[in-house]
């Protein structure tokens, strides 16, 4: 029976991999996203734009 015990993760090691694998499921989902969805494309450049502006960045008009 101890040897059945050694085998399983102590209680909380496996949260970590599971943020993990949720974030890693998250980005795949925005990346795809961003590249099938020019409206989603929009809204991103538009939030970066208004953050780094926000920050203090000026962005030149694009011709």
């Amino acid at each position: 029976m101890a040897g059945l015990r050694a085998r399983h993760p102590r209680r909380g090691e496996g949260a970590l991999d599971h943020l993990l694998v949720l974030t890693i499921a998250f980005l795949a989902i925005v990346v795809a996203a961003y590249i099938w969805m020019p409206d989603f494309r929009r809204a991103v450049a538009t939030l970066v734009t208004g953050t780094l502006e926000t920050v203090g960045y000026e962005i030149p008009e694009s011709p």
